[in-house]
């Protein structure tokens, strides 16, 4: 499954990072990398990726201020999906009040890989809504 438009990781662990893009690079998926929120923005602004996976706690903008922000500059659900990726230092009540689409736990990383690939939004599927809603 080859796409035009990337998923975009937005971790500060390195580990993290490589992990998800080998699997998302393995299903085919192009991969953008971004080592905090504040560079997350300027990339997201800037290639316009159809999802983020982003962390919740990172040095400077954090990844509820990350979604809050894009949210804020237009970028709704029908442009960008974004996913909350923790180790359970949010809740689901507060990933949704920051406009995310959806929150996976860190060990529950397979779960988001099918997410994702269901997705109407990612690029080759018909449209119409995140496979992944709250």
């Amino acid at each position: 499954m080859a796409v035009d438009q990337p998923i975009l990781i937005v971790d500060d662990d390195p580990t993290v990072r490589t992990m998800l893009a080998t699997m998302f690079k393995s299903d085919g998926w192009e991969v953008v990398e971004a080592e905090d929120g504040d560079e997350g923005l300027r990339v997201t602004l800037k290639i316009r990726p159809w999802a983020a996976v982003v962390d919740v706690e990172m040095p400077g903008l954090g990844g509820l201020q990350l979604t809050r922000v894009l949210r804020q500059a237009g970028l709704g659900s029908g442009q960008l999906r974004i996913v909350v990726f923790t180790a359970g230092v949010t809740s689901e009540q507060d990933a949704i009040e920051a406009g995310a689409d959806g929150l996976f736990l860190k060990e529950d990383w397979l779960l988001l890989r099918e997410a994702l690939r269901a997705d109407d939004l990612a690029p080759g599927q018909p449209g119409g809504g995140p496979a992944f809603a709250f």
